[in-house]
């Protein structure tokens, strides 16, 4: 059985793979975004949670598991919405970003990162 966190990574990049390649509605497409290609730099983190309780911001720094891949091969998928804070998107931004290895073997929500050479952007046409 697949972890929790490896299911939703996937279904987040097949949402937004979909989005980019299907949807007609300008609402839609503004919000997809993808990268994939080398990436030089994710600084990303996990949530270590161990139930279903409820939790605050406070609660949400506390349980982040944060690691660093330098030179690695990803799709970073993400949308941008200015009506989700504390939703959709992190309670201090309007964009919620995440990234998944070729192989699976990793992915996690972004906190910093530095796009390597020769690395493929999508952006949506408006």
């Amino acid at each position: 059985m697949e972890p929790a966190w490896l299911v939703w990574a996937r279904e987040l990049q097949a949402i937004a793979q979909t989005g980019l390649t299907f949807t007609t509605g300008t609402y839609d497409r503004e919000r997809y975004t993808a990268v994939s290609g080398g990436q030089a730099l994710i600084e990303f983190h996990i949530l270590n949670r161990i139930d279903d309780a409820p939790h605050d911001i406070e609660m949400h720094e506390k349980i982040k598991v944060k690691f660093e891949l330098v030179k690695t091969e990803a799709t970073i998928v993400g949308f941008h919405s200015t009506r989700h804070r504390g939703v959709f998107t992190p309670g201090d931004s309007n964009i919620h970003i995440h990234f998944q290895t070729p192989d699976n073997s990793q992915s996690g929500h972004i906190e910093k990162l530095k796009i390597g050479g020769g690395a493929r952007l999508c952006l949506p046409a408006t």
